[in-house]
């Protein structure tokens, strides 16, 4: 079950973004999940004005899927990434961009996460 998604400097997004599924509030849909001390929310939306980078959590949680999935027969070794920085400044260019993810298996949490640049992986954690 996924509790959070975390990313950084991807399409319009410079700065770090974080969709939660941990209430704030207890009650409403949330649920208590077994050995969590926390209220999940089984389901998430995004609202807000066209052009505003709805899509773009998407796009990046997709990037993240690809990454971990299939980057091993997608990637080629002498290619760049085919990551998408921010691109209204051009210094954001050349930083890596952040992807995590915060999740439940049965009862145990994980967090998993990298950097990446245009050449490397440059740091990876779990």
């Amino acid at each position: 079950m996924l509790l959070r998604f975390r990313f950084s400097n991807f399409k319009s997004f410079r700065d770090t973004q974080e969709l939660s599924l941990i209430a704030t509030e207890p009650g409403g849909a949330s649920r208590k999940v077994r050995g969590f001390a926390h209220r999940v929310l089984p389901v998430a939306a995004i609202y807000g004005a066209n052009a505003s980078g709805k899509s773009n959590v998407l796009k990046a949680l997709q990037f993240m899927k690809t990454a971990v999935v299939d980057s091993h027969r997608l990637w080629l070794p002498d290619e760049p990434i085919p990551r998408s920085p921010f691109a209204l400044d051009p210094s954001h260019q050349t930083k890596p961009s952040e992807f995590s993810v915060d999740f439940l298996i049965g009862t145990k949490r994980f967090e998993y996460g990298f950097l990446v640049d245009d050449t490397k992986v440059v740091k990876e954690w779990f």
